[in-house]
């Protein structure tokens, strides 16, 4: 059994992970695992270069044949209502050839947007960013969530980015969230938001 998962992060990304599991079960073992696929989705099969968006299932469980991304092939995923984590798990060969994406990211604000940015899979959202210089920004989101922030003078307040199991500090930033998680992504909880910016205009 293989376990193959691939990120590809947006820079500055707030919401860092949801979870996907990739199985792969080799025809050369000679006691097969069963990882709890049904077959009922089919194949995934992703052309050379080429680029495929999936509806994430209300569950979050793509239960498939066989999974094959051929080089240069991405990935990406439009979440459910409830933005779970993804889990894709397989009945038969999961194949990543050479280089090939699977993005679970989230994204950060477009310019300085009052709202938060976007989560990834599982993941939490940035907080609210404040244009009134008298009122702090918005707590990131998740158990992770970075500390707001308030603006200084003509001095922009930058809040805490989220953490997970690291928490990224900076000296232009606010404090962080608190770390929470392990390497094992067990149970699987994605990356919270970071706190918005507070005083601009």
């Amino acid at each position: 059994m293989t376990l193959l998962t691939r990120f590809l992060p947006y820079a500055q990304t707030i919401a860092w992970l949801a979870c996907l599991v990739l199985f792969q079960i080799e025809k050369s073992q000679a006691q097969a695992f069963d990882c709890g696929s049904n077959g009922s989705y089919g194949a995934i099969n992703i052309a050379q270069n080429a680029t495929v968006t999936l509806q994430v299932p209300p569950d979050g469980v793509f239960h498939c044949t066989t999974v094959t991304l051929a080089n240069g092939a991405r990935l990406n995923f439009t979440p459910n209502a409830l933005n779970t984590p993804v889990y894709i798990v397989a009945q038969g060969n999961v194949q990543a050839l050479r280089v090939a994406y699977i993005d679970v990211s989230g994204q950060s604000p477009i310019g300085r947007s009052i709202a938060g940015g976007m989560p990834g899979l599982g993941g939490f959202a940035g907080g609210a960013g404040s244009s009134d210089s008298s009122k702090p920004s918005g707590a990131g989101n998740g158990p992770g969530g970075g500390l707001r922030s308030v603006a200084s003078g003509n001095n922009l307040g930058f809040g805490g980015n989220g953490s997970y199991r690291t928490a990224v500090t900076d000296a232009y930033l606010g404090t962080p969230g608190p770390t929470y998680g392990n390497s094992l992504l067990i149970p699987l909880v994605g990356g919270s938001g970071g706190a918005g910016t507070a005083g601009f205009t």
